[in-house]
């Protein structure tokens, strides 16, 4: 009878092949916390595997009960495994240049904000200027409207509500007219 078949493996040895294989499932790739980390034995104790470290693989639950006590061969799903990780390593570094794009996108609305404030300042005489909430509100449209629009909308708005541009009314009017040029294929600056 094989002592090996009932022992069970030690925290120690856990850990170290989940070390080894980057806390990921070395079948499909996922690590925590979106799954359960198991170990598994790439020849079945079924069939004769052993606890050594060699035969010991990170596996997730999924892909643990999926594979059972069957047999796989190792060198192709360590191979699309590593194609997987490859695409995965690609997707994280265009997300990070999409965050780095959208950080510098918002340091350009930001700046525009400004613009329009100075615009609204100018306008009063330097008597008024847009609060952190009128800012905001400027800011989420430039994420819908170029800078140039919004402004010559700012300065229709003024004609009419003039010092209280930066009411929820004349912010609305600004709105209205972006929102109706918009629909009605005005073109673009």
């Amino acid at each position: 009878m094989n002592d090996n078949k009932y022992n069970p493996l030690s925290k120690k040895i856990r850990f170290e092949v989940f070390k080894r294989d980057s806390f990921s499932c070395v079948y499909c790739g996922k690590s925590p916390p979106n799954v359960i980390l198991e170990v598994d034995h790439i020849i079945p104790k079924s069939q004769g595997g052993t606890n050594d470290i060699i035969n010991l693989a990170t596996s997730c639950f999924d892909c643990n009960r999926g594979k059972s006590d069957r047999l796989i061969n190792d060198k192709i799903a360590r191979a699309d495994i590593q194609a997987d990780i490859e695409k995965l390593k690609e997707i994280n570094e265009q997300v990070k240049e999409y965050y780095n794009y959208q950080n510098e996108l918002d340091k350009l609305n930001w700046q525009a904000v400004e613009k329009i404030n100075d615009l609204y300042k100018q306008l009063t005489g330097g008597l008024f200027c847009f609060g952190e909430y009128s800012k905001m509100k400027y800011f989420r449209l430039l994420k819908q409207f170029n800078v140039d629009e919004v402004l010559e909308a700012t300065m229709i708005a003024f004609d009419k509500f003039g010092d209280d541009l930066a009411s929820a009314g004349g912010f609305k009017y600004t709105c209205g007219i972006l929102h109706n040029w918009k629909r009605n294929g005005r073109a673009v600056f």
